[in-house]
């Protein structure tokens, strides 16, 4: 959901996170990894994570796909930038901060999808979802479908501030 310039959650966790995704199409589906969590159920989202200190975006959108994909890519253009403000689990009215950068990416060689040697911690799979069907799945991202929907845009578009809070 956008947030207006006047609605930002009023209760913010102090540290702001930065973010990589790769956003990796073939024909019309989209390579997601499947979690699963006691307060969401099971939900997809695009591979990637946070950023470490001593790595540049690109570094750590490669890294990312190794640990979680078990996938070598070659990164493309970035896509988009997201402010993302995620209920933080567990926590009345309390948000992160993150800032998500999300890069077209295309696989090397060939891939069966499969989890890495480092999954997430609510990991259960990585899949190839139909991007037709992405209206159908609950999706850790929630700016994903718009954004798909414009996706001819041009690249390295900032595309405003999300939050996950279906409630406001």
């Amino acid at each position: 959901m956008l947030l207006s310039d006047s609605r930002v959650p009023i209760q913010l966790q102090p540290q702001l996170r930065t973010t990589v995704r790769a956003f990796i199409q073939q024909g019309d589906q989209l390579l997601m990894v499947q979690k699963y969590s006691p307060e969401k159920g099971v939900y997809f989202g695009l591979p990637g994570g946070e950023q470490e200190a001593d790595e540049s975006l690109e570094q750590a959108v490669v890294r990312e796909c190794k640990e979680e994909l078990s996938a070598k890519v070659n990164i493309g253009p970035m896509l988009w930038v997201a402010d993302y403000y995620r209920k933080r689990s567990g926590c009345k009215d309390v948000y992160r901060h993150i800032i998500d950068h999300v890069f077209q990416c295309e696989l090397k060689g060939n891939y069966t999808p499969k989890n890495g040697p480092e999954p997430d911690r609510h990991q259960q799979s990585v899949v190839w979802v139909p991007i037709d069907a992405l209206h159908d799945v609950y999706l850790a991202e929630p700016y994903l479908l718009e954004r798909l929907a414009n996706i001819s845009a041009a690249p390295s578009a900032y595309v405003g501030a999300f939050h996950d809070d279906p409630n406001s």
